[in-house]
């Protein structure tokens, strides 16, 4: 699926498939796009990000108020949503 990206980008979605899988969300959307930007603290964006008060920490408080916890353990592969599958 992320043959045509770069190998830092591919690592992005990864990394955002495993922050929701780990939050327990059936689909990956772009939370959990920021999430593991800022997980990987991929610069410079990360750098950006955090400047404005985006850390991970902060962001994945505010996902898990916002949208709750799933049912960890039980998600095996996260969709993309439609909003995630634009950037790809």
């Amino acid at each position: 699926m992320f043959d045509r990206f770069s190998e830092r980008s591919a690592k992005v979605f990864v990394t955002a498939q495993e922050e929701a899988k780990d939050l327990g969300h059936s689909y990956v959307g772009t939370e959990h796009l920021l999430l593991a930007i800022l997980k990987l603290n991929d610069k410079p964006l990360s750098g950006i990000l955090e400047r404005y008060g985006l850390t991970y920490a902060r962001v994945k408080n505010e996902v898990i108020s916002i949208v709750g916890l799933g049912m960890r353990g039980f998600i095996m592969s996260p969709q993309m949503t439609p909003r995630a599958r634009k950037v790809t």
